[in-house]
């Protein structure tokens, strides 16, 4: 074998390692923040966005609370509205397991955020919350304001376009105690099979490095 046919077999071959290792880092950084993905370690900085705070009515009881109020709670967030006969009663059964399977959790709140707040009265969003088995003070049906929501979601969340009628989303977020972001969850039509078990683990791993 030639020099010269030696070099280009290196050459090649150097070339092909360099395009598989772009393509792995380019799979990273475009899953980054979507779903399956998240920064839950004892190690891992926070993803980017946050539980922004913002005036809201919790349904159970009608009192006036801030989101700012759950500082200190990790929190299990999704996005819903009562009139929604598709995705929002499947996302609130999807809920309820995790309300199980967290039940001994007592530093974790679930967070449903109605996006339809001019329709989603506080008796309509207590009356929703009590069908789909929502324990008080600990699965929180919350009315705000549609521009606070959009700061959330299309903001920081990146979750829905300010330029749609509806907000909405069918995803779990996991915030930990300090508001962060920390992984976003696709419970529906399979698509994470094993959605459940990863936000479980992710919520162990943040209560774990918070004590």
């Amino acid at each position: 074998m030639s020099d010269a046919s030696s070099k280009r077999k290196i050459v090649w071959a150097a070339v092909v390692l360099a395009l598989v290792a772009a393509i792995a880092v380019g799979g990273r950084l475009w899953g980054a923040g979507t779903a399956g993905e998240n920064d839950v370690s004892e190690s891992a900085p926070p993803s980017p966005g946050r539980l922004v705070d913002f005036a809201c009515v919790d349904a159970a009881s009608g009192k006036q609370m801030r989101t700012s109020d759950l500082a200190g709670r990790i929190v299990v967030a999704d996005f819903m509205f009562t009139s929604c006969q598709a995705t929002c009663p499947r996302l609130a059964a999807e809920m309820k397991k995790v309300q199980t399977a967290l039940a001994d959790a007592d530093d974790v709140r679930l967070v449903s955020f109605s996006v339809d707040p001019d329709r989603d009265s506080v008796t309509a969003l207590a009356k929703y919350a009590d069908a789909h088995g929502a324990t008080p003070g600990r699965w929180i049906y919350l009315r705000s304001e549609t521009d606070d929501l959009k700061k959330l979601m299309c903001g920081e969340l990146h979750l829905a376009d300010a330029n749609e009628p509806m907000l909405h989303s069918d995803r779990l977020v996991l915030f930990d105690a300090e508001g962060a972001a920390r992984g976003f969850y696709r419970p529906l039509d399979g698509v994470e099979p094993d959605w459940q078990a990863r936000l479980v683990g992710d919520v162990a791993k943040l209560r774990t490095s918070a004590h």
